[in-house]
């Protein structure tokens, strides 16, 4: 996302690898959003040097497809084709990811960590082409899409976990994260996944707040693009939610381990309460969310405010 908060990040991230060069942090994504066409790069140059004679294949079940727009024009572009046309996509891709796949052997791969990064660079842009191509207009091609989406995200995590062996922090939405969902809409979430997969080593920090403004899109427009994102604003929580027993602590903002909480404190938070879950779109009722069973820590603030945009361009 092209904020403020993520380039401090960025600018912080590089601070400390500039003073910590033999312990570097490192930032990924693992959403099945969009595939740079830097993606389709990496697997043809590494077909044109380590598997030639796949070349003329790949470099067809490609064509046309890598992005020569904007990554939110592309996407907008991609999810607006016809479901025929996306579907005919994801096979291209599907099949390039199983030339690849092919030539992989039990135990490693014929080329070693080149070779397992190319294969995976393929996933991820079949991923994003598998992703477009459910019908977004079927309820149950919706659900069965969302459910990909969380699982593909968890996928991609561990294979970075896997593949790097280091500690890592996976940062997302209240919904992606929490070890159960609140959205029926949301079959599978990858927080879910993930505690199924690492156990007690994936552990849950969740959000809550009791006012103040975000950014999101109006609840009735479907496929928002970037014009149709503004500013929305939450007055105090109402008695009996989630948040308006937080916003009663003294501190202003603050947080708990609710693994250590006193046994008083898990009885009232293993209770199923509304709680506000902003995500994309505003407004929207309450979600019933029991904190204890969704996260391992609660962070709480009295008051939030919208994320500051980058000059596009």
């Amino acid at each position: 996302m092209r904020t403020g908060e993520v380039l401090d990040l960025i600018h912080w991230m590089r601070a400390y690898n500039v003073a910590h060069p033999d312990d570097p942090l490192r930032f990924a994504g693992n959403d099945s959003s969009y595939a740079g066409p830097e993606l389709y790069d990496r697997v043809v140059d590494h077909v044109r040097r380590t598997h030639p004679d796949l070349l003329p294949a790949v470099t067809e079940l490609y064509r046309g497809l890598r992005p020569t727009l904007p990554a939110g024009e592309h996407m907008m572009a991609s999810f607006e084709a016809p479901l025929a046309v996306r579907r005919e996509k994801a096979e291209r891709t599907g099949r390039v990811l199983e030339l690849l796949r092919a030539r992989s052997i039990a135990g490693g791969a014929v080329a070693g960590d080149d070779h397992v990064r190319a294969v995976q660079n393929a996933e991820i842009v079949h991923q994003v082409a598998r992703q477009d191509a459910f019908d977004y207009d079927a309820p149950a091609d919706e659900r069965e899409g969302l459910a990909y989406r969380d699982t593909v995200m968890a996928d991609n995590t561990l294979w970075w976990l896997r593949q790097t062996g280091a500690r890592t922090v996976l940062a997302a939405h209240n919904g992606h994260v929490y070890l159960q969902g609140y959205d029926p809409d949301y079959p599978v979430i990858q927080g879910g996944v993930l505690r199924r997969a690492l156990g007690d080593a994936y552990r849950v920090v969740g959000l809550a707040f009791d006012h103040g403004s975000f950014k999101a899109a109006d609840a009735g427009v479907s496929n928002p693009r970037d014009e149709d994102v503004k500013v929305f604003r939450s007055g105090p929580s109402v008695a009996g939610s989630v948040e308006h027993t937080l916003d009663r602590v003294s501190h202003r903002d603050w947080y708990l381990d609710l693994r250590t909480a006193p046994p008083v404190v898990r009885v009232w938070l293993d209770v199923t309460r509304p709680k506000r879950e902003v995500g994309t779109h505003w407004p929207r009722d309450p979600d019933p969310v029991n904190l204890l069973r969704s996260a391992d820590v609660v962070v709480h603030l009295h008051e939030i405010r919208p994320f500051r945009p980058l000059p596009q361009g």
